[in-house]
């Protein structure tokens, strides 16, 4: 028996080695799909440029950048490439109205009209965070936004008081209904303002960008020159360009190959609803903080406030600013998406499983963002694209 036991180590140590390739040769096999799949879209017709991105809470696991950052000058994407990140601005906003409350600030069950005066009479903080107000959805300005010649004459406060005026009934009781509404995280950005005494620009910069390490040269809530942007493109489709037309006045269109190209550039009116412009990497760190045991961002308490089901009507869950996808049980995960022009935007986070991930397109189409599935099932489950 003696004589068999030196084997039998060399024969465990074999297998164990063989175990081993076979996990490296299937992670990178899973790359290798993805990469595939990513540049085989961003060749076709159908998308322009992209970024992908998973990580944890140590990080990146897997980061891919693909296609055209700007097909005039046939610019590529790479990873440093900045997009314009639509309303998932709003987790931000959500996020800084929880450190608020950790700080003893304010309650998310309090009334808005405890810190500002609004003609939403008995709404609270919880139902603008959750889109349960009841308040309406309107195009403000130009759109929510205006050009970058405008910025420096642009009045914020003015555009906000006249909006108050004249958007002040509601479109169901509070707390009846859920109804996506940008104005509403118009009104969390002036309690911010008015608790912490300064712009909501700078209250996040200040306690989420900074504390974090970001690099402001890749994430902020400037125009898109300010950083190295991919230009915004959208379909040509007739009739979804009229809406464009619409909706924001002065578009400054080129037809480039298969799409419009917007070559103005632009701020939001008010950022805290889709102001942020970012890479996918230095986005993903603020939700890679979160999934930490000690995130720098938030303590124990208040992380789980932001992962808790605030409210359900119907098949309709939010937590705080995220939506909660549970149509399987084993995989539930909490999400966002955002676009406008020439830009859509994904994060989802599966908590329980410990990573998320982001999609950034330089189209505008949230169509084009079902390609989540196929890409975040690699993770999950192993299933080829």
């Amino acid at each position: 028996m003696k004589n068999y036991i030196p084997l039998i180590i060399i024969m465990i140590f074999l297998v164990a080695c063989e175990q081993d390739i076979i996990n490296k040769d299937s992670k990178l096999s899973k790359e290798i799909q993805i990469k595939n799949y990513l540049n085989d879209l961003t060749k076709s017709s159908e998308y322009v440029g992209l970024q992908y991105i998973v990580f944890d809470k140590n990080g990146t696991i897997f980061n891919h950048s693909s296609g055209k950052s700007n097909l005039e000058k046939n610019i590529n994407v790479i990873d440093e490439t900045t997009f314009n990140i639509y309303s998932l601005t709003k987790i931000v906003t959500g996020i800084s109205i929880i450190q608020l409350q950790e700080k003893g600030k304010l309650d998310i069950n309090d009334k808005v009209s405890k810190y500002i005066d609004v003609p939403f009479k008995g709404i609270t903080i919880k139902q603008l965070l959750n889109h349960s107000s009841g308040l309406p959805n309107p195009f403000l300005g130009n759109g929510y936004l205006h050009w970058k010649e405008d910025h420096k004459g642009f009045d914020r406060d003015k555009l906000f008081n006249e909006a108050l005026k004249e958007h002040n009934e509601f479109i169901f009781k509070p707390g009846e209904d859920i109804e996506y509404s940008n104005f509403g995280y118009v009104i969390l950005s002036y309690i911010i303002e008015k608790i912490s005494g300064i712009k909501y620009e700078d209250y996040v910069i200040q306690n989420i960008f900074v504390p974090l390490k970001l690099d402001l040269s890749k994430i902020h809530f400037k125009d898109r020159s300010y950083s190295n942007s991919a230009e915004p493109y959208h379909s040509k489709n007739p009739f979804k360009f009229r809406i464009f037309e619409k909706v924001h006045k002065g578009l400054n269109i080129k037809i480039i190959e298969n799409y419009n190209h917007t070559k103005n550039k632009w701020y939001f009116d008010f950022p805290s609803m889709g102001g942020i412009i970012a890479n996918a990497s230095e986005f993903s760190k603020i939700f890679s903080d979160l999934l930490k045991e000690r995130s720098i961002l938030l303590n124990k308490n208040s992380k789980e406030i932001i992962f808790t089901k605030q409210t359900q009507i119907d098949n309709i869950s939010y937590s705080v600013s995220l939506e909660m996808n549970e149509d399987k049980k084993e995989n539930v995960f909490y999400f966002h998406n955002g676009g406008g022009i020439g830009y859509t935007s994904s994060l989802r986070l599966y908590k329980d499983k410990g990573f998320g991930t982001i999609l950034l397109l330089n189209t505008s189409d949230f169509a084009k963002l079902e390609i989540n599935d196929k890409l975040d099932d690699i993770f999950l489950k192993g299933i080829n694209p």
